[in-house]
Parts: structure tokens; sequence; C-alpha cells
């Protein structure tokens, strides 16, 4: 393998990329979102919750011929996430590094620092697609819920507010989620955040402006980490954007029930690369799930 360059990475590359990069993505998840709890975090190869389906109830009015109810009833089930795991690789000719020896280690340091930071910025969308793609899977109206495929027909509680009608968005489109969402669940409007995929923001943001429905200044955003864009907050709900969506997608989300998982921790290591070259690996691992998906809404499509 040549020359051993893990004291260098564990001493100077990891913090550094992981202080300047990998943090700032960490903060922006758990700043919008919930990081799991503790006590949920279980080893094996799934992320397991019990989910409750249905309710059950003999709440009623009385009067003075009163007799004590029933207890009402739960219906349980179990859903599970396989544990998500992400890995990329980078490597710095051994050329390289001869050539930059006059320049001492600093000058080696930052050959291996360069080529980490271009291979982190790959690693990073594939992360965020992947999230993404786990937020998506579980707030569906039709599709099964969670890798435990329950079915959402099944368990009505399980199925979002969907709308997948190919049109332009609209400030009714948006408000008809909302009101929908809150009439037919019962939740509060300002728990909710709106998730706006860059494109339709596009096309929102003028349309609340001229409306003067729009605060550029957010309502909970001071609370928020650097890294993502806060658009603002219109109506109450802060409209913000992350990474990896899918172009014309908008959600309306309820931030505590979505968790945010990084079950492998970040770690950069180096391995064979069976030539002239140092070789790196990066890893962590990590999963996105949503509780109570009957609480969301997600709206795609829209331009």
């Amino acid at each position: 393998m040549g020359y051993n360059y893990q004291p260098l990475l564990e001493d100077v590359i990891i913090p550094d990329i992981t202080e300047t990069y990998f943090l700032k993505d960490v903060n922006l998840l758990t700043s919008l979102f919930t990081d799991m709890p503790a006590a949920w975090r279980k080893g094996g190869p799934v992320i397991s919750k019990t989910m409750r389906t249905a309710v059950t109830s003999n709440v009623s009015d009385y009067d003075r011929t009163d007799v004590n109810p029933e207890s009402g009833d739960s219906t349980f089930v179990q859903a599970y996430w396989n544990k998500k795991y992400t890995h990329s690789a980078f490597e710095v000719h051994g050329i390289d590094i001869n050539e930059a020896k006059n320049g001492g280690l600093t000058t080696i340091t930052d050959l291996i620092k360069d080529a980490a930071a271009v291979e982190y910025a790959q690693f990073r969308q594939k992360l965020f697609a992947n999230l993404y793609a786990m937020l998506k899977a579980d707030i569906d109206s039709a599709a099964t819920y969670s890798d435990a495929a329950l079915s959402r027909s099944t368990y009505t509680t399980l199925a979002s507010f969907e709308d997948s009608t190919d049109t332009a968005i609209t400030l009714a489109l948006l408000r008809t989620a909302k009101n929908t969402i809150l009439l037919n669940e019962n939740t509060m409007s300002d728990q909710y955040i709106h998730l706006m995929e860059q494109a339709v923001m596009n096309v929102f943001n003028p349309l609340a402006a001229a409306l003067h429905t729009w605060n550029t200044e957010g309502v909970k955003g001071a609370s928020y980490a650097a890294g993502h864009q806060i658009a603002g907050s219109w109506e109450g709900n802060d409209v913000v954007t992350i990474p990896g969506m899918t172009t014309g997608d908008t959600f309306l989300l309820r931030p505590q029930d979505v968790y945010v998982y990084n079950h492998r921790p970040f770690e950069i290591e180096q391995v064979e690369s069976g030539k002239d070259s140092a070789k790196f690996v990066i890893r962590a691992g990590f999963n996105l799930f949503v509780d109570n998906p009957g609480l969301q809404g997600k709206q795609t499509s829209k331009d």
C-alpha cells in the first residue's frame, strides 16, 4: 500500500471535511427534521417502528343514567426500513505525490484534501438523493408503506394527501393541500413547513409576493443551521428547499414526524489500491423515514 496516510486522514483531512462539509449537511437535515431518539436506535439491519393504524372509541354524551363505558382499542402494525449505506472512493496517484514532495507534507496533504473534497461532493449528491427518495416513498397515497410493504388501502391512516396532476403551481393548490390535511387530521397549521423544489419555488415566490403574503425573514428560520435555503414564510409556514428534490415537487410536512438517523458515522479509510496510488474509501449510513404519513402531503408534476 506504500505510505500509510491514515494518521494524516484522522488528524487533518477527516476533521476538515467533517467540519467544512459533512456537519453542515447533517445540521441541515436535523435543523429541518427530527434526529431519531436514542431509545429507538437498535442493532440489526432494520429500523423498526410500531404504528397505530386505527383507534376505536366509545366516547359519547351521558345523563343521570350514566354507567361506565367500555374502553376503546387501537390497532398496531410493525413498519420497518432497511438500513441504507453509501460509499465512494477516490485516489491520488503516486506520481503526483512524488512530484509534490518538494513542497513537503503540506503539499501532499493538500492533494489528498482536494481529492477528498471533490469526491465528497459526489458522495453528498448520492446521499441526498437517497434521503429524498426515502421521504418521497413514505409520503404516498397508493404505494405500500416502508420496507414492510404495509398496504395503505388496508391501513388508510398511512395514506398521505397527494396531488399528482401535471399543472402550474398556484397558491390555491397549496392552500387546498393544507386545508385538506388540517380538516381531516385535526392537526395545527403552525406545525408544518413547505418543502419546495427550486423550480416550483421560482414560480411560487412572485405569486405570494403579489398578494403580500410573503415574509422573507421566515418564522422559525432563525433556528435553522446554515447550508440550506430558507425561502421565507408563507401564511405562517416556512418555505424551504433541500438538495436532491425531483423537479416539480412540493411537500407539506410536519417536521416532528420526519426522522433522520445517521446509523453509520462518516469515515474515510485508506485501502489497498493495487497500483501506484493512495486510495481512500468514504462511507456513511443514513436513513430518513416518516412517522404518521397520513398527516403529510405531497404535490408532484408542478411547474
